[in-house]
């Protein structure tokens, strides 16, 4: 029968044993807990993807007065340019855009068009046209153009929409048109422009969508003050002479319709910012017009 000494110096001896088991013990949980965290971490990363780049923020879509900004600049390095290509976008817009020489009293003007029936009805802005003393409209890209003389079969001001005809025009292309209801800010765009001599390639303007139902003033000879409504703000350098050019989102839809800069917005906003009518309100105001209902 042991002694109750040694019971103790047995029981110590037993504690001293079991202590590396149990600082193993530890090390391995730890080690363990630190491996789950790392793949939930992970896991984590991925399902939530890239994060949004800065200035791309989500931006309010009311009825804004006009003149205010609708948001602030995207960042630096327009992403735009990266999610659409422009050589692609040019060479499929070839066939339906229309590029207008327009004869006015005083000067010649240019500007865009889209061609809406295959026998040559397009669309464009009121303002271009209205009051012109001749028109003149190129379809086809490089090397591959016909002009012909266009005439205003209608007006529609309030919406400065105008149908026109391509005289003499059969079997043209007609554009994928998308739909104005999926568009969000932040989407990537092109907005089409004028090409900048005869038979060259349009011009190529990337941009991105910053906000949705705007209301914004806009040219007009029979007006000194006019307001579009419902109108789509974009990010991107587009020139007066660029007006009546589509809007495309990366499937190549035409998306919208370049409308007046508005200059006086110009001056007020530290980025490009630009305007365009949604493409069902444009095709809703020709067919408006084919219907005899249009607005002079």
């Amino acid at each position: 029968m042991s002694s109750p000494v040694e019971g103790e110096a047995a029981a110590r001896g037993t504690g001293r044993d079991n202590l590396p088991r149990v600082v193993v013990a530890a090390l391995v949980v730890l080690i363990v807990a630190g491996l789950v965290l790392a793949v939930v971490l992970v896991l984590k990363d991925r399902s939530t993807g890239p994060k949004q780049p800065a200035g791309q923020s989500s931006v309010s879509t009311t009825d804004q007065t006009p003149g205010a900004a609708a948001s602030s600049a995207p960042p630096s390095g327009n992403p735009a340019a990266a999610a659409l290509d422009p050589a692609q976008v040019a060479s499929a817009i070839d066939p339906w855009l229309v590029q207008l020489t327009i004869k006015r009293p005083a000067a010649t003007a240019t500007g865009n068009g889209i061609v809406l029936t295959s026998d040559g009805q397009f669309v464009a802005n009121d303002h271009l046209v209205d009051g012109a003393l001749s028109i003149m409209g190129t379809v086809g890209g490089p090397g591959n153009t016909r002009t012909f003389t266009a005439t205003v079969i209608g007006h529609d001001s309030p919406r400065d929409t105008a149908l026109l005809q391509l005289q003499g025009a059969s079997g043209l292309q007609t554009p994928v048109f998308g739909v104005s209801a999926t568009v969000t800010p932040g989407q990537p765009v092109i907005a089409v422009g004028h090409a900048p001599a005869p038979g060259a390639a349009p011009a190529m303007i990337p941009g991105i969508v910053l906000a949705l139902n705007q209301r914004v003033p806009a040219t007009d000879p029979d007006s000194e003050s006019k307001l579009l409504r419902g109108v789509i703000q974009i990010y991107a350098a587009v020139q007066p002479e660029d007006n009546g050019g589509p809007v495309v989102n990366s499937a190549g839809q035409v998306i919208g319709v370049v409308v007046a800069e508005a200059a006086a917005l110009q001056t007020q906003s530290a980025v490009p910012v630009a305007y365009a009518i949604p493409i069902r309100t444009a095709m809703r105001s020709a067919e408006t017009i084919r219907e005899g209902n249009g607005q002079g």
